[in-house]
């Protein structure tokens, strides 16, 4: 959670004018996606092989010294972007179910539900960034050249315009103009109007199921002793 926040509120708009911010950016989502292979596969093998893979991809284009180093690594970054974005898909449906499954409510599902929360804003970006490319001009107030010539500048916005999209934040700068882009719009909106109520209310629910419960498993039994 720590990983993705720091992606979303602080790598991405540094790399919007920033080369460093571009290596921050991708060492965030390398950490992300350790973390969360550490997690969720258990053959160390695999494990091991897919981590020195997201290093090799991050780490090689990076290290290149030649004149074209910059392209090179926008280039790698969005390349990247993409494959963080198949991999935040799997890692919010996982979470999703362990979040909303039976057991114990604690701290761990509560940060789950934030990092799902993180995650579909992400994602939406994503969505809202292969609109873009798709379609030139579905959302007005994006840099001149962002749109095929700077994709960390369009990553940077379309972060943006997301999360004031999921919190209803709504600044205006940033317009969907395109009808799907209009659509998708009013589903992140109202994903993020209606998430955080459901998923509290299934916390609290399961929270109440257990106390319950344990309430039961404590109070003693009506019936006179053998």
């Amino acid at each position: 959670m720590l990983a993705q926040t720091l992606t979303l509120f602080v790598a991405l708009p540094l790399s919007s004018f920033r080369v460093s911010g571009l290596v921050l950016a991708d060492v965030c989502r390398l950490a992300f996606a350790g973390v969360c292979i550490r997690v969720f596969t258990r053959n160390r093998w695999v494990r091991a092989l897919l981590v020195a893979g997201l290093i090799g991809i991050v780490g090689i284009p990076a290290l290149a010294r030649h004149a074209d180093g910059y392209h090179a690594l926008v280039h790698q970054h969005e390349w990247l972007t993409w494959t963080v974005a198949l991999f935040n898909a799997t890692v919010t449906v996982l979470v999703a179910r362990y979040v909303f499954g039976p057991g114990r409510v604690g701290a761990d599902r509560v940060l789950g539900a934030i990092l799902i929360y993180l995650n579909l804003a992400a994602l939406f970006a994503n969505a809202y960034d292969l609109m873009v490319l798709l379609q030139p001009g579905a959302i007005s107030g994006l840099s001149a050249l962002s749109a095929v010539d700077m994709p960390d500048k369009r990553a940077a916005e379309l972060a943006y315009f997301s999360l004031s999209t999921i919190t209803s934040t709504g600044w205006g700068d940033l317009t969907p103009l395109h009808p799907l882009a209009r659509g998708l719009a009013n589903f992140e909106a109202v994903i993020g109007q209606l998430f955080p109520a459901t998923l509290v209310a299934r916390l609290i629910g399961l929270h109440l199921a257990q106390g319950g419960r344990r309430a039961r498993a404590r109070k003693p039994s009506d019936s006179p002793p053998p």
